[in-house]
């Protein structure tokens, strides 16, 4: 999907989940058609995923009242995720982008079977669940809001309150209704929470400014392979009624994780480490207890994987000194080729 210079201003965290939502869109209109799809985007308020599919049809549902347009929106109904007013088969693609979580957890079974009945074929969900990564994260993001804009954070009470739903649970209800699933990390956490850190502090410093908004733009513009590393801080599902189709092979290689790099894995958790510490300076050194209590967490976690990395190297180094390295090398010098380096 190539976006337009005014999706790229969109905040990164809304960007990503309607970027992976329309690019599995498209999948399905490339291997199955229409070419004009049938959506339900469950949770969808403000209706943001139709300025990425703009020749689809898209009626959101939303518990929210919409602002009152000039003309009545036809295409916008207010109501529950868990009785949704819809014929079972009803759209091509059901959405649902960080809504399960805001869902109490006694009734996401039924929010689950509800987006399955009202699908012709497909549900794609993304929702940030339970893990101890994503735990941190969002409680170091609470406690800083709560630091610096004087505020709670809405979006992340409700997550407590509710609690983050289980992934494993959530796909073993989904396949137990008969669709077929898979899925894939969507928003990298290492990235994910010092840009969520960043963006609250421009706020702060001026809630007009468009910096925050530059931010945006520069990281929505970067490689979405970017994000689909883990540990992210959501995840996609993609549930199939038919089982598994040749669109659900295609959205696994599109969403496929590439391969793990512990040396930029440690990187990106030394930048986390340094902006939490350019903030605690920015508060005179004394961020709030719970804040630090966070920061220290964090701070072990990197030090245990730059344990993990030196171990490894000594490992390869072992190895390259071995006498089967040099065997091999030695082979190799009598072939004519050259040998592994030393």
């Amino acid at each position: 999907m190539i976006a337009s210079a005014d999706l790229l201003a969109l905040p990164f965290d809304q960007y990503g989940r309607h970027r992976d939502a329309a690019t599995v869109a498209e999948l399905v209109r490339a291997h199955e058609g229409p070419l004009r799809l049938a959506i339900l985007d469950v949770g969808g308020y403000p209706c943001l995923l139709r300025r990425f599919l703009p020749t689809d049809w898209i009626v959101v549902v939303d518990p929210l009242a919409a602002p009152q347009p000039r003309e009545p929106d036809r295409a916008y109904l207010r109501a529950s995720g868990t009785a949704l007013p819809f014929q079972p088969d009803s759209f091509d693609l059901v959405v649902s982008l960080d809504s399960l979580e805001h869902v109490p957890a006694a009734e996401r079974p039924h929010y689950l079977r509800e987006l399955l009945r009202v699908s012709r074929r497909y549900v794609v969900l993304l929702a940030p669940f339970a893990s101890d990564e994503t735990a941190r994260a969002e409680a170091l993001l609470f406690e800083y809001v709560r630091a610096t804009l004087h505020a709670d954070h809405a979006q992340l009470a409700e997550h407590r309150a509710h609690g983050l739903p289980d992934l494993a649970d959530t796909m073993a209800q989904l396949r137990a209704a008969g669709a077929a699933c898979l899925v894939f990390p969507s928003g990298y956490l290492y990235h994910w929470l010092p840009l969520m850190l960043l963006k609250h502090y421009l706020l702060a410093l001026d809630p007009d400014a468009g910096v925050h908004a530059a931010l945006d733009r520069w990281y929505n513009a970067r490689d979405e392979q970017l994000d689909r590393r883990t540990p992210a801080y959501r995840h996609g599902i993609v549930a199939s009624k038919a089982g598994g189709t040749p669109t659900l092979a295609a959205v696994a290689a599109r969403f496929a994780a590439p391969p793990t790099r512990p040396d930029e894995d440690l990187r990106a958790r030394l930048d986390l480490q340094g902006v939490l510490h350019l903030l605690a300076l920015e508060r005179g050194n004394r961020a709030p207890p719970l804040w630090e209590e966070r920061l220290r967490a964090q701070e072990r976690q990197i030090a245990a994987l730059t344990r993990e990395v030196e171990t490894l190297r000594a490992h390869l180094a072992a190895i390259r000194r071995g006498r089967v390295m040099r065997l091999l090398n030695a082979l190799a010098a009598l072939r004519g080729r050259p040998g592994s380096p030393s």
